[in-house]
């Protein structure tokens, strides 16, 4: 429930406003607002006494750009696809993980087409990523930003067990560097294309979640699809907002396999 508290000042970015006084509503929607005191107002924890706040903006990670001097024939690459289901302790590259977001939905033109069609080139589609064992990524949850091809934090923490769990007790995708969702808003394509609008969506995740696990092996990383999970748990630890849905987990790292 919004909670709505009485502050003199804040402070934002590092810099004071003076305020006169001015009542803020939780959960706020640029940022979490701590108190001087590590309370946090927006889990109802709050003293009023206390006047000073900190905003605390999304932490945003531009990636590297994408490499495109791999030198394997996509036959080879399709037949090197597997299913990896248990990653070693590695850290996964970022250069690794930067390249995958971009071939799961990057932009590949200057007109913003994308790696996958569209129907109407509405593109529907969102990627977030759980990061735990990733270079220079510090672990909490992310959504990926074709435009700017650029991480923006919007959660901190290891949730990989959470994942597990949500997934029907898959505890083996905790041992992944990362897990990424694709998700989607079928308004996005239904509002054109009505309820056939549905099939247009599917299509386009399998597209994008192809991408992802040819990426991988082409990265000789191990990456699987996973479509058992609870939608609002997963919902909620990816921080999936507005109209948008869960459609498939893809855990990567290194592979561990043979």
């Amino acid at each position: 429930m919004a909670k709505a508290i009485k502050l003199d000042h804040f402070v934002t970015s590092g810099r004071k406003s003076r305020l006169n006084p001015t009542f803020l509503t939780f959960p706020s929607t640029r940022g979490i607002l701590h108190l001087r005191d590590g309370s946090r107002p927006d889990q109802g924890q709050y003293s009023p006494r206390i006047a000073t706040v900190m905003m605390l903006m999304p932490e945003i990670i531009r990636l590297p750009a994408p490499v495109h001097t791999q030198v394997l024939s996509l036959e080879t690459v399709l037949h090197a696809r597997r299913s990896s289901r248990s990653f070693a302790p590695n850290l996964l590259p970022l250069s690794a993980l930067a390249n995958i977001l971009w071939a799961g939905y990057g932009i590949t033109s200057i007109d913003g087409r994308r790696t996958i069609p569209s129907a109407g080139g509405l593109y529907p589609l969102y990627l977030h990523a759980a990061c735990a064992n990733v270079s220079n990524v510090p672990a909490g949850i992310y959504r990926y930003q074709p435009n700017g091809h650029r991480l923006v934090r919007t959660a901190g923490g290891n949730r990989l067990v959470d994942i597990g769990w949500a997934a029907m007790g898959q505890d083996w995708m905790s041992s992944a560097a990362a897990i990424v969702v694709v998700a989607a808003d079928p308004s996005i394509t239904t509002a054109k294309y009505g309820d056939r609008g549905l099939q247009f969506v599917a299509f386009e995740a399998g597209a994008a979640a192809q991408n992802i696990c040819l990426q991988a092996a082409a990265l000789s990383l191990g990456v699987a699809v996973v479509g058992a999970f609870d939608d609002d748990q997963i919902a909620s630890i990816y921080e999936v907002t507005g109209q948008q849905q869960p459609i498939a987990l893809l855990p990567l790292g290194i592979s561990s396999e043979p």
